[in-house]
């Protein structure tokens, strides 16, 4: 054993495994920072990111990699996907996609029902930046889009995403 710390190639090794896990640590904190800001600015029932939540008043919807909780409300229909976070297989189960019909659900002061172009007049106040799909917004590692029925200007569902990674590239 002494011999084998004693080899350059072996601490070497281990220093790069060492750095490698700080760096992905360091990359996350803040997006877990602004998590904590964003589920201030909603009244979401579960959090983004949270973890150890008692599901006993959903619907499980069972899926490879990852569970989806839903439930049916008077105002309407919102889920959660738990999976891995912050990377497929080295992460935890936390909640790492929200689908959001429910007008009762108040995020940023906008909520389904209100008109797309002050909501996203609305994320872009507060910093988040249109990215890919005409209607999508990005911050610290946060996407929400924002959908239309018949491409409207009212809005009829709100999907938020914290974005994990894969890093050993497993396909599902």
């Amino acid at each position: 054993m002494k011999s084998l710390l004693n080899n350059k190639v072996f601490r070497f090794v281990i220093l790069c495994l060492v750095c490698f896990i700080l760096i992905i640590s360091f990359l996350r904190v803040p997006t877990r920072l602004f998590v904590t800001r964003f589920n201030a600015y909603t009244n979401l029932p579960v959090g983004l990111l949270e973890k150890g939540v008692d599901w006993s008043d959903y619907t499980v919807e069972g899926g490879f990699g990852m569970i989806r909780y839903s439930r049916e409300t008077e105002t309407g229909y919102i889920s959660y996907d738990v999976s891995n976070w912050p990377d497929a297989i080295l992460g935890s189960n936390r909640v790492d996609y929200i689908i959001c019909r429910d007008s009762s659900i108040v995020i940023y002061h906008f909520s389904v029902g209100d008109g797309r172009a002050e909501a996203e007049m609305i994320l872009r106040k507060n910093l988040f930046r249109p990215s890919g799909n005409e209607h999508q917004f990005v911050r610290n590692g946060i996407v929400i889009t924002l959908y239309s029925e018949n491409n409207d200007d009212v809005i009829s569902e709100i999907r938020i995403s914290a974005t994990s990674t894969n890093i050993f590239g497993i396909v599902y």
